[in-house]
């Protein structure tokens, strides 16, 4: 298992060392022998402070079965019309490709050190929050669909966890659930930061509307839906 590589200019740094540290010896060590019943747990979100900023946009309370429903992590995206589908293992740090026509399995790759989500624009790249290692892996499926690598990997502080793509605006929202924080990035091959929103705290889950663009983010202590009506910064790549 090789280093991953790091987006240039970008210290490489993580807020839990220690967890950290422990989750990549015991996957190393492990790697292609151990069990997944074997493997530490898997990653979720951190616990979030209460918020040092009050949320923008509107904020209203909702139930915590809503709630819950709504934070559900996302393990699996399709890409390319449907034609392959990708599994996101939190617990095993794998990711999977499959043709999904068939079934077959294409490639299988390591997902950092405690990924939590997936998702994918319609051709491409594809995007994983490393939530134990603070970062945005960027995942670059081959040309002929046959395999995949991670590209690049965003160094960003706060336990990143809940993602939604845009696609018609070309943007990602992550949520920082130790930060209380959304953050908006461009969806492409190289991501960066293009804003911050404060959010309500504990924001496990986030939305997107891909007609009207407005993010909602779903909070789950208190349960609520904090709503931002087409956050998206315009004239930005």
């Amino acid at each position: 298992m090789g280093l991953l590589p790091v987006t240039a200019g970008r210290a490489v740094r993580t807020a839990r060392p220690a967890a950290a540290l422990l989750a990549i010896a015991v996957v190393v060590g492990a790697c292609g022998s151990a069990r997944v019943d074997q493997l530490p747990p898997a990653a979720g979100p951190d616990a979030a402070p209460v918020p040092s900023a009050s949320p923008i946009g509107s904020v209203m309370p909702t139930t915590p079965d809503a709630a819950a429903a709504a934070t559900k992590p996302l393990l699996t995206a399709d890409l390319r019309d449907g034609s392959l589908h990708l599994s996101l293992d939190p617990r095993a740090r794998t990711l999977t490709l499959t043709d999904a026509l068939g079934g077959k399995q294409l490639d299988r790759i390591p997902a950092g050190v405690g990924p939590t989500q997936v998702a994918c624009t319609p051709q491409g790249p594809c995007y994983v929050t490393d939530t134990t290692g603070d970062a945005l892996l960027v995942i670059r499926v081959a040309a002929d669909g046959r395999s995949m690598r991670l590209s690049r990997r965003v160094y960003v502080a706060g336990a990143p966890y809940a993602i939604a793509v845009d696609s018609a605006r070309r943007r990602l929202w992550v949520t920082l659930t130790a930060r209380d924080e959304l953050v908006e990035f461009g969806a492409h091959a190289q991501p960066h930061i293009l804003r911050r929103h404060p959010t309500v705290q504990q924001p496990d889950g986030v939305r997107v509307d891909a007609k009207s663009g407005d993010v909602t983010v779903i909070g789950v202590r208190p349960p609520q839906l904090q709503r931002l009506t087409d956050p998206a910064t315009p004239d930005r790549p």
